[in-house]
């Protein structure tokens, strides 16, 4: 069994913007990757979409996508570990 190595962490700052109509990746905001996700700011729902939303768009396991800051706040910083590095994480979110 061959296991992709997990040897990158990359942290990521975000401006989240829920309740939008569709999904997606929207530019910068402020001098942060602009990310809108159709979930409401409740109970966690948008900070869960954008975990799967980016899980999906980066082609990475939702495991290795964590919020490490910014819980309740638009403005958020997540980790990233696995075998993506933050290059071509840029590079697949500003194209």
């Amino acid at each position: 069994m061959n296991k992709k190595e997990k040897n990158h962490e990359t942290i990521l700052t975000i401006y989240l913007q829920p309740g939008a109509k569709k999904p997606e990746i929207a530019g910068i905001h402020d001098g942060h990757i602009k990310i809108k996700v159709n979930s409401p700011p409740a109970d966690g729902r948008a900070n869960n979409a954008l975990i799967l939303f980016l899980s999906e768009f980066l082609n990475i396991p939702k495991s290795d996508i964590k919020i490490i800051a910014g819980e309740k706040s638009r403005i958020k910083k997540l980790l990233i570990i696995g075998s993506i590095g933050e290059n071509e994480i840029k590079n697949k979110l500003l194209p």
